[in-house]
């Protein structure tokens, strides 16, 4: 099994998320506690670990819903190599598994977040967040 198979299993549900979900009745939770809801499934490529891409997202602390980040706002794609954390665990978990031009809601627990340290003055120790998150595009390799 190589390494995205193995991405794809552990993102594969493991139980509904109940009807009480905060995304809703068809919401979905994996292995690994992060629950997520398609808005729209893609029809492009799906990122291997290593690959490039581009994503919009807006990030929420969960359950406060007080907005941390939003890439819409400014107007700009967010580009980075997915796999390696360069972000946070869970998002990248999230994004391995979806195609190009999927939208995606997602909680992602604290421990696939920012975890116990934070980041920054906007996310405290131990926050949940929740986002919406769209991948706009895979970079080819030596795409910029």
């Amino acid at each position: 099994m190589d390494a995205r198979e193995a991405t794809a299993k552990k993102f594969v549900t493991s139980s509904n998320a109940s009807a009480s979900s905060p995304l809703g009745p068809n919401a979905l939770r994996t292995d690994s506690g992060i629950q997520y809801r398609d808005i729209k499934i893609g029809e492009g490529k799906t990122p291997t670990k290593g690959r490039t891409v581009r994503i919009h997202f807006t990030s929420w602390l969960f359950p406060s819903g007080t907005k941390v980040d939003s890439t819409l706002d400014r107007k700009t794609p967010y580009q980075f190599v997915v796999g390696y954390g360069m972000h946070n665990q869970g998002l990248d978990e999230a994004l391995l598994t979806m195609k190009e031009g999927g939208k995606r809601l997602l909680i992602i627990p604290p421990e696939l977040a920012f975890g116990k340290k934070g980041a920054g003055n906007k996310i405290p120790p131990n926050a949940t967040l929740k986002y919406e998150v769209e991948l706009l595009h895979v970079l080819a390799p030596n795409e910029r």
